[in-house]
C-alpha cells in the first residue's frame, strides 16, 4: 500500500509540473563583473498583462528557474543582489512547452 501510494505521488507530481504547450519555463544563471557565479541574488518575474509575479533566490551556481510560467502576455525579470546594480529585462515573450535562456552579468 505505501509502495502504490508514494508512486502515485510521484506520478502526480511530475504531471503538474510538466511543460505544456500553454506554459514555459524561464532559467539562467546569474554572474557578476570577474565572471563568478553570483549565489543568493533575488530574481522576480512579473506578467505585465495578468499580475503573476514569482520569486526565486540563486542557488550556490547562480543558477534560477521559473517553471510553468503561462504563455500568454510578456514577462519582465528583475535581478538583484546587494553591492551590485539591479538588472532589469523587459517585454520577455515566451513560447509554450520551451525553455527561454536568460543569463544575466551584474555589474557594479
Amino acid at each position: 500500500m505505501h509502495k502504490y501510494w508514494l508512486a502515485t505521488a510521484a506520478l502526480f507530481a511530475s504531471t503538474v509540473f510538466a511543460q505544456t504547450p500553454d506554459t514555459a519555463t524561464i532559467s539562467g544563471q546569474i554572474i557578476d563583473p570577474n565572471q563568478a557565479a553570483v549565489a543568493g541574488a533575488r530574481v522576480v518575474i512579473r506578467s505585465s498583462s495578468s499580475g503573476l509575479e514569482r520569486t526565486v533566490d540563486t542557488n550556490s551556481s547562480g543558477d534560477y528557474s521559473f517553471a510553468g510560467l503561462p504563455i500568454a502576455g510578456r514577462y519582465n525579470l528583475t535581478a538583484s543582489k546587494a553591492g551590485f546594480a539591479d538588472a532589469q529585462l523587459s517585454d520577455i515573450a515566451l513560447v509554450g512547452g520551451a525553455t527561454a535562456e536568460i543569463n544575466i552579468q551584474f555589474n557594479i
